[in-house]
């Protein structure tokens, strides 16, 4: 029901407004009543009425001022002004602050009730205008996001040697995915749940929740774009040079309160990787792979819960020189002979290959072997 408010300096008139109308049958509800307009701005901040019948003379703030007031504290209420006087300075006043109901005493009962059944149907079709306009909107921004995610599902597709073409423009992508890509650093984060054990709905309410730490954590930058990959959640965005600082405590916020939530749930552990900055707009795929591969560095620091790409040297070669292709050829022939324990030999020999041949190897290497 819409909230309404009475105030007039005289108690009786106000009792009078309350009784001559069946306001609950016609989809009001009074909410009070007050005899100083410092008494009724004090309800109107709490309450938040959606109608306001209030006399133009009253001690304290007038009914001028009281519309004023409202106005000022950003609340949105119709005002019906009523008067014993018949004086036009009041109606031009009040009707400056966008005031269109005005009623002289003594309070006809026929033309309260038509003035207030005229402001439930305009409050009606006002309400009804947010609801669509806040629909719009939601679809709006449900677009502009998924274009969004195409980009960086576009970027994730391209070749993993490849960055962004060289002469792509970021202009052009801004237009062409709804992006709002600008001058500035560029990084990308990666969120990696792990799950020991069986996988139930636990596992569903977490990536909702996970979903929304990340829109918390992007929402500042200026551009952030996420999406899930099938191990975990990429983020890129997108801030000023001197936020560096910043960007750091915010990636730490998002590890405390995804670490807090997480430990809601038994077997569920969460780990970041954080790429390194780059000014490069066409580095933004180097950004997402860097961000994946420092989550893969955890082998040799199982302890670090937040892993910075640019804080680790490791020598990576590339998994040709480990697994040749005459030993691929020989793996794969001990697969298809459905030997096991020869194919998890030959595995086993590449591992020993990086870890003690390699000095200083990235645990990457690792992760190329078996894939």
């Amino acid at each position: 029901m819409l909230k309404v408010l009475i105030t007039d300096d005289e108690q009786m008139i106000c009792n009078l407004i309350a009784n001559i109308l069946d306001w609950e049958d016609m989809g009001f509800r009074i909410i009070g009543m007050a005899n100083t307009g410092t008494d009724a701005f004090d309800i109107i901040q709490k309450e938040k009425p959606d109608v306001v019948i209030s006399d133009i003379r009253m001690p304290g703030y007038d009914g001028i001022q009281l519309i004023q007031k409202t106005a000022e504290a950003g609340i949105q209420a119709v005002f019906v002004m009523i008067s014993g006087y018949k004086q036009f300075e009041y109606a031009q006043n009040a009707m400056k602050y966008g005031v269109k109901y005005y009623l002289l005493k003594p309070i006809s009962e026929e033309k309260l009730r038509e003035t207030m059944m005229e402001i439930g149907r305009e409050l009606d079709v006002k309400q009804q205008k947010i609801v669509e306009e806040r629909h719009l909107r939601r679809q709006v921004q449900e677009a502009r996001d998924k274009m969004k995610r195409r980009f960086l599902t576009t970027v994730l597709a391209a070749n993993e040697k490849d960055n962004l073409e060289s002469d792509i423009s970021r202009n052009a992508v801004n237009a062409e995915y709804n992006t709002e890509f600008k001058d500035g650093e560029y990084r990308a984060v990666f969120v990696k749940v792990d799950i020991r054990g069986a996988v139930g709905k636990s596992a569903e309410y977490l990536q909702d929740k996970i979903e929304q730490y990340v829109e918390k954590f992007g929402k500042d930058f200026s551009e952030s774009i996420s999406t899930y990959t099938h191990s975990g959640i990429v983020v890129l965005f997108n801030y000023k040079n001197e936020d560096e600082e910043e960007i750091k405590r915010k990636i730490e916020e998002l590890w405390t309160d995804l670490d807090d939530y997480v430990k809601n749930f038994e077997g569920f552990s969460v780990v970041i990787g954080v790429s390194e900055a780059t000014g490069q707009f066409k580095e933004t795929r180097k950004c997402i792979v860097e961000s994946m591969d420092a989550v893969k560095y955890r082998i040799k620091n199982p302890e670090s819960k937040i892993l910075y790409y640019d804080e680790f040297d490791y020598q990576r070669r590339p998994v040709g020189t480990i697994i040749t292709p005459v030993k691929r050829q020989n793996y794969l022939a001990k697969i298809e002979s459905g030997s096991a324990e020869d194919a998890a030999a030959c595995i086993d020999e590449a591992v020993r290959m990086i870890r003690y041949e390699i000095t200083n190897y990235s645990p990457v290497m690792l992760y190329d072997t078996l894939i």
